[in-house]
């Protein structure tokens, strides 16, 4: 992946990630298309993760398919 690197270059944890502005997330996934629909959904999802999972991703299918951006073919 080409945006990656970068990503988590400046964003290194998932509760960095959680606490970003959307708009800088776009900044750096404009390349992937849907950037605005995708980079709120990875601040919003990974809010979801240290809110509500303790930092963890959810190991069941009912409980993954409530995270944002996340649907059965992800």
């Amino acid at each position: 992946n080409k945006v990656t690197p970068a990503l988590f270059a400046r964003f290194p944890t998932l509760e960095s990630l959680a606490e970003a502005d959307v708009a800088e997330v776009e900044q750096y996934i404009h390349s992937t298309g849907f950037f605005r629909a995708k980079a709120r959904d990875i601040v919003a999802a990974s809010r979801m993760l240290v809110e509500q999972y303790g930092g963890r991703v959810p190991d069941t299918m009912e409980e993954l398919l409530k995270l944002p951006g996340v649907g059965r073919k992800t």
